[in-house]
Formats: structure tokens, sequence, C-alpha cells
């Protein structure tokens, strides 16, 4: 199996009001999904974002895996 480099993910609903944590006037009410992230580390915290952040934030990194993905594989091809 290959080594996993990407961050710990979940989505789950809140249980509690919370405040995401990329924008602070993101209110995530008790109940509602949002996007949890754990970094790697001993000291590893989750980071909680409202799911307009978190779907924006993996949006973004999956258009940034898919470009490194497309680099590797056209290096691959030549």
């Amino acid at each position: 199996m290959a080594k996993n480099i990407l961050y710990k993910l979940e989505v789950r609903a809140s249980r509690r009001a919370n405040t995401c944590k990329r924008n602070s006037n993101h209110k995530i009410p008790k109940g509602d999904l949002w996007l949890i992230v754990t970094p790697p580390g001993p000291a590893a915290r989750d980071y909680g974002y409202c799911v307009d952040c978190g779907t924006t934030m993996l949006e973004d990194a999956q258009a940034t895996l898919e470009a490194q993905l497309a680099a590797l594989r056209s290096q691959n091809a030549t």
C-alpha cells in the first residue's frame, strides 16, 4: 500500500455550535455538517470548517492534486 500524504479528513455533524476556522464570521450550528481536518503529528489538533469553506478548500486541493498528477503522468509518458 502506498504512503498516504493527505491529512485525516472527516465530514460529520457538529455536536455543538462552532465557528469556522477559515472564516470566523461563518457559524456552524449544532447538527450541521462540517469538515474536520486533523494534521499529522503528535500534538495533532482538529480544525473545523463550514460547508462552504470546506467545499472550497477541497475543490482547490483537488485541482492542485490533479495538476501534479498530470505532470507526473506526462513525464512518465515520454
